[in-house]
């Protein structure tokens, strides 16, 4: 058996543990959902797909949206000032079914995600790196996941690994008092995970907010390149007075790092940088004394 096989075998079982899950709960839950869905049906949903040198994954990414189950939806791209094809490759995958944008240079995640809200005219805005792949059914249960409940601004994605599809990449996220964020379920198996019902924030891969909420509590902090942006994002949602939830079903497949980013040095000084960014935006007065005590005793002791 080679990889690729290995890895359709494991989405096969993947599927076979979700169908299980649902036998077990006696059907009631997929009867709620395709209801909510149902009822929810005429709420259109815009895809943001955000790019940065990403021509050699974009193209997958953008079939799999192109095949999603739910009838309301727009898709559009957005290239980061990328300097290899991808804008290429996005226009001829998408021939018309989509709008692609440009920045002539790469200013980061959170400047493409606010370009791609200028043309987005969806009641639901959805992200997706140009390494996700979605499932046929992803937009249908982000959709039902908001329904009926206007407290809910933000619905994190089931994310998995690509290349190893039964381990979870994340299901939502949280931070600790030192600012320092988490993926939730993230390297667990999914036939043991156990997903939380709500996050702090939605995982950007994935991550899909309310236009209503958006509208109140504003755009990306695009004064961070990249990294912790939907930290910042789901500590916002929250003060503004919504609920981030956890759509178990709502599945993506992550090709994490596929998509022009990468382990780097400089990716550890962003998201250093950005965790300080976002303590220092969000924690209680009160606490930021003693977060910057602690951040002084970690320089001594390295």
């Amino acid at each position: 058996m080679d990889a690729r096989q290995w890895t359709a075998e494991q989405r096969r079982l993947r599927e076979a543990l979700r169908t299980r899950g649902r036998r077990q709960e006696g059907g009631e839950r997929n009867k709620e959902q395709a209801a909510a869905a149902a009822v929810e049906s005429c709420v259109s949903v815009t895809v943001i797909v955000v790019c940065w040198n990403s021509a050699d994954v974009v193209g997958r990414c953008l079939r799999a949206l192109l095949e999603q189950d739910y009838g309301s939806y727009e898709i559009v791209v957005v290239d980061d000032g990328s300097e290899d094809q991808t804008r290429a490759v996005a226009e001829r995958e998408l021939a018309g079914r989509g709008t692609v944008v440009a920045s002539p240079v790469n200013r980061g995640c959170p400047h493409a995600r606010n370009l791609g809200l200028e043309h987005a005219r969806g009641e639901v805005v959805a992200f997706i790196d140009a390494d996700g792949f979605a499932a046929p059914s992803w937009l249908r249960e982000l959709v039902a996941a908001f329904a009926g409940d206007e407290t809910i601004g933000g619905v994190a994605s089931t994310v998995f690994f690509a290349d190893d599809p039964l381990a979870i990449n994340g299901a939502g996220g949280t931070v600790n008092r030192q600012g320092w964020a988490a993926d939730l379920a993230m390297n667990e198996s999914y036939e043991r995970a156990e997903l939380a019902e709500e996050a702090l924030y939605p995982m950007g891969c994935g991550m899909a907010v309310r236009r209503a909420a958006i509208d109140k509590v504003g755009g990306f902090d695009d004064r961070m390149l990249n990294y912790y942006d939907d930290v910042d994002y789901g500590v916002r949602l929250w003060r503004g007075g919504y609920r981030v939830v956890v759509a178990g079903d709502a599945w993506i497949d992550h090709g994490f790092g596929q998509g022009g980013g990468g382990e780097s040095a400089y990716k550890r000084l962003l998201c250093e940088r950005h965790r300080m960014r976002v303590v220092l935006k969000h924690a209680p007065l009160g606490e930021l004394g003693r977060w910057a005590r602690h951040e002084l005793d970690e320089l001594k002791r390295a």
